[in-house]
């Protein structure tokens, strides 16, 4: 059993932190709407399910995984509702740190890139999106970009909004202030998400995790 066990978690690390290499570009958030549901194993495909109407096709033999730009709707949404709403609830954030937060967002655009086949997505999406929702950010100011874990397609999304942007891991929340990043945080937090962030948001000298790292 314990084989079994090590051989399970030696794929979930490598599936979410493998590294390639490409450089990274001033970036600017894309207003493309284009999504696709990919179930692993048979890549059954379905285009343009980025709304809450939508419906996934379920096979046992399947894993169904979001790519593209999608709303925070379709996280609340089978399968995806079981491992975002538990995190999203369980998460308490830092409420002295909020306010702060709140004002340094004023005039910010953020962009995350995140897996649903991610371990680390899965923990610390929920996470990043209840710290926005409690700093009332403007959703319309957000976009959630689901990138694949495919060899060939590996941290790319059907738009390739992830070109030029430097996506060594996931999660990534990047910041910008016009169109010009301000900073990013990556995978998981130094201190706190809320600590991290802030620093950003302030100018503060950050350096986040990976740093350095490039794509290939």
């Amino acid at each position: 059993m314990k084989p079994i066990m090590l051989v399970i978690v030696t794929m979930w690390l490598i599936s979410c932190n493998h590294t390639r290499m490409v450089q990274t570009n001033a970036p600017t958030i894309q207003s493309n709407t284009g999504n696709e549901l990919i179930k692993n194993k048979n890549f059954v495909t379905s285009n343009n399910l980025g709304n809450e109407n939508s419906n996934t096709i379920n096979s046992p033999q399947a894993t169904t995984h979001m790519l593209g730009i999608h709303p925070i709707a379709d996280l609340r949404q089978a399968p995806f509702a079981d491992w975002f709403l538990t995190n999203y609830q369980a998460y308490q954030p830092d409420s002295l740190l909020i306010p702060k937060i709140k004002e340094l967002l004023k005039g910010k655009t953020l962009q995350i890139f995140l897996g649903t086949w991610c371990g680390d997505s899965k923990r610390e999406v929920p996470r990043m999106l209840k710290i926005l929702a409690a700093a009332g950010f403007d959703s319309t100011k957000l976009q959630l970009v689901f990138v694949n874990n495919t060899p060939e397609a590996y941290k790319k999304s059907p738009g390739h909004e992830e070109q030029g942007k430097n996506i060594v891991r996931v999660p990534t929340l990047i910041v910008y202030k016009g169109k010009t990043e301000i900073g990013r945080f990556i995978e998981y937090p130094k201190e706190s998400i809320e600590k991290d962030l802030l620093k950003i948001l302030q100018g503060e000298p950050y350096e986040p995790n990976y740093f350095g790292k490039t794509v290939q």
